[in-house]
């Protein structure tokens, strides 16, 4: 990642993330009574979550991007984050991907997953037979930012 006028910074993660032509426009995140979204959830709602993503290149759209996966990372305070986090995880009734006002694509529980607890994406290296538990305690003590990428699958 880089800016004029500043030095280069790398950004890396511990596990492959297929990276998209996209940018988040607007994040908020609401309680009830909310504005209408648009989706079939919001009569159950006591809270909604927004995020507008666009194509970053104008001629592009997110269609053509053919995207059957896009994981996303929570950033900022640490207190915010983790209750966001929870509240996803947690108390999530449903999810949907809405355009012009108009819900396209209605998303259920299983359609977002945690990332960081598999064998597979660990940072510290442990033995195989080694405790998963273990290894994933020093992971999130030392590294807590790791877990705080989902994915939206299946889309």
């Amino acid at each position: 990642v880089s800016a004029p006028g500043y030095q280069d910074c790398q950004f890396r993660t511990g596990y492959p993330t297929t990276m998209y032509p996209l940018d988040i426009i607007s994040g908020s995140f609401e309680n009830a009574p909310f504005k209408p979204t648009g989706s079939k959830w919001e009569h159950n709602a006591h809270s909604v979550l927004r995020c507008q993503l666009s194509a970053h290149d104008s001629e592009s759209s997110i269609n053509s991007m053919g995207i059957d996966c896009l994981r996303l990372y929570l950033n900022g305070q640490t207190q915010l984050t983790l209750k966001l986090y929870q509240m996803l995880f947690q108390s999530l009734i449903g999810l949907s991907i809405v355009l012009d006002g108009k819900e396209i694509m209605p998303l259920t529980k299983r359609h977002l997953q945690s990332v960081g607890f598999g064998d597979e994406e660990q940072v510290v290296p442990y033995r195989k037979r080694s405790f998963s538990g273990s290894r994933l305690l020093v992971e999130y003590l030392h590294f807590p930012e790791k877990f705080m990428f989902f994915d939206l699958i299946e889309l």
